[in-house]
């Protein structure tokens, strides 16, 4: 007899879109950095946009894809 399994939307913990607390931490790092690196050429504004598309990009791939699709990619490689 083939085992069931419950939907994978249910028993992640996904908040915003599909991204989970640690994703909207490393987007915040992630933003807070490119501010810092980005002030030395005085064009700190454009971390927001940058910041964007990352996130929508994560968002794309956390809906479409497994909760852990990111980390087997950076272990695979």
């Amino acid at each position: 007899m083939k085992e069931q399994r419950t939907s994978r939307i249910i028993n992640e913990s996904s908040n915003l879109m599909g991204l989970e607390v640690t994703d909207l931490m490393a987007l915040g790092i992630l933003y807070f950095s490119m501010q810092a690196v980005l002030f030395q050429f005085s064009l700190e504004i454009l971390a927001i946009p940058f910041i964007l598309i990352v996130a929508i990009g994560l968002i794309r791939i956390r809906l479409k894809h497994r909760r852990g699709i990111l980390r087997d990619f950076v272990r695979y490689n």
